[in-house]
């Protein structure tokens, strides 16, 4: 997808810098495990209670630091009550939001989208051929061989066996780095991503993965993994004889018995792909409040993939201008924990201590209260 075609530009970055992306969103990192079925999301009833950008609610029973007619007098039946759970008693167009407390910010959405059943194996969703037609805020996705509101070329006959078609199924044709999208109809909305996701649903604790034992038996490019007891397609030495108590068995769930640097792989059914990695990525227990992870101050210092991460006032094995005089008041100083300070859409990164992988992502999301 073309950079001016309507995405945030910074997010074409990641496909430059070597970044292989565990979505965790489908839209935006940092996705809030509590989700709607109404497009617009008036049906929801959680207890999420902070803004995309942390901030608290206010409650809705209050008229301070902001007043309104937003109450359950004058919008019943909508969720509102003696609570600041964000809610949208008034059809506004992005979903549920509030008032906030900060008397300078009257009020803003919040960290919950339209719940999504489906999902994806390719790393960026080349593969989805499911259903889902709205996006991350609600919006009808626009036909794909339709042309209004929204002219474009994203056509069956200029990207052909890409799942385009006579519907309006989320799609990712021109490898959109966050995963399946659509061009909505909305006339002044021209496209967004929509709430799918890779297919994995299991993490591990080693840094490596070593630790991994569950039953993901697919590539992060959805192909399925040989076992590793057998020798065809590929032949190989990683065998449970060879390597004993590192979970290889009779299966052809991903391991990573050999201390592989990105985590628990396979080889592959495909004869012409010897192995590839598998979408399971190290677990996080730390999450952040603003929408791109700019407050996190957290300890996390190992990437997705398990790599230990380059302190941000070194300048080795990787030179880079994101020191704590160029970016202060950002969480950076002499230590390696991930950070944000760019604001980069996807959530906190770092610099790597391997001397292939420049940067990557962290296993840190946002927080559900």
């Amino acid at each position: 997808m073309a950079a001016d075609d309507g995405l945030h530009p910074i997010m074409w970055c990641v496909l430059f810098m070597g970044f292989l992306c565990f979505q965790f969103p489908h839209g935006v990192r940092g996705q809030a495990s509590e989700c709607y079925f109404d497009p617009l999301g008036r049906d929801y009833r959680g207890s999420v209670n902070q803004t995309i950008n942390g901030m608290e609610c206010q409650s809705w029973i209050a008229q301070y630091p902001h007043e309104h007619d937003r109450t359950l007098e004058n919008y019943p039946d909508t969720g509102l009550g003696e609570h600041n759970y964000c809610r949208n008693p008034d059809d506004a167009p992005n979903g549920p939001w509030c008032y906030t407390t900060n008397p300078e910010i009257r009020f803003e959405y919040c960290p919950v989208s339209i719940c999504a059943s489906e999902c994806y194996f390719d790393l960026l969703g080349r593969d989805y051929r499911g259903s889902v037609h709205q996006t991350i805020h609600g919006m009808e996705c626009q036909s794909w061989t339709a042309q209004y509101p929204h002219g474009h070329d994203r056509t069956p006959e200029n990207f052909p066996d890409t799942g385009l078609g006579e519907h309006n199924y989320c799609r990712n044709p021109d490898d959109a780095p966050n995963g399946p999208w659509c061009y909505t109809t909305n006339p002044e909305i021209r496209l967004e991503y929509c709430p799918v996701s890779i297919c994995a649903s299991e993490c591990y604790f080693d840094p490596l993965g070593r630790d991994y034992r569950g039953s993901v038996n697919q590539t992060i490019n959805g192909m399925e993994c040989q076992s590793w007891t057998a020798q065809y397609p590929h032949e190989h030495d990683r065998t449970p004889e060879n390597y004993s108590d590192t979970g290889l068995g009779e299966h052809n769930y991903c391991r990573n018995p050999d201390d592989a640097p990105r985590g628990p792989w396979c080889y592959t059914t495909n004869p012409e792909i010897r192995l590839e990695y598998c979408p399971v990525s190290i677990c996080a227990s730390e999450c952040y409040f603003d929408l791109f992870g700019r407050d996190y101050r957290g300890s996390v210092h190992q990437t997705i993939n398990g790599i230990e991460c380059q302190s941000w006032t070194a300048q080795y094995p990787y030179e880079h201008f994101n020191t704590p005089e160029n970016y202060p008041d950002t969480g950076l100083g002499e230590h390696n924990y991930c950070r944000n300070p760019d604001e980069d859409p996807n959530g906190p990164w770092c610099y790597t201590t391997d001397p292939e992988t420049r940067w990557s992502y962290c296993p840190v999301s946002i927080c559900v209260v």
